[in-house]
């Protein structure tokens, strides 16, 4: 009886997970991908990398942090200031496919209640990057 109930209960977490996961790019408004050209890239952009991005609200007086919504990320190329991809997602998180390693990035995040930005350098294959909100009023 107790790995029936299991059972049921796991089958409707990843029917859950599958609809969340089928709604989300069709509600997202847009994605820009800018291409180089071959004449721009040099050695450093033989390998491609991954950027994953989370961001959370940090209510200052509450002492507590909440999964931020509806949420705009722009990847902006720090050295030329392209912007290689923007996007708007409703859950905070993002995951940032094939970018050329070896750059500097700037991450702009802009939320309903708050943006915020966050600088890293010499891309490697993958960057993880959690980004707060502070919120001191509601």
């Amino acid at each position: 009886m107790k790995t029936n109930m299991s059972s049921k209960a796991l089958t409707v977490a990843v029917i859950i997970l599958f609809l969340g996961l089928a709604i989300q790019p069709s509600v997202a408004d847009e994605v820009t991908v800018n291409t180089r050209n071959e004449s721009e890239n040099s050695v450093r952009d033989k390998g491609l990398g991954f950027i994953s991005c989370f961001v959370f609200y940090i209510y200052f007086f509450d002492r507590e942090t909440r999964f931020a919504w509806n949420v705009k990320f722009e990847l902006i190329d720090y050295d030329t200031g392209e912007v290689i991809e923007e996007t708007t997602r409703i859950f905070g998180y993002y995951l940032f496919k094939f970018v050329p390693r070896g750059h500097n990035y700037t991450i702009n995040i802009i939320t309903p209640k708050g943006n915020e930005s966050t600088s890293f350098s010499n891309l490697g294959f993958f960057h993880y990057s959690p980004i707060g909100i502070l919120i001191t009023e509601y």
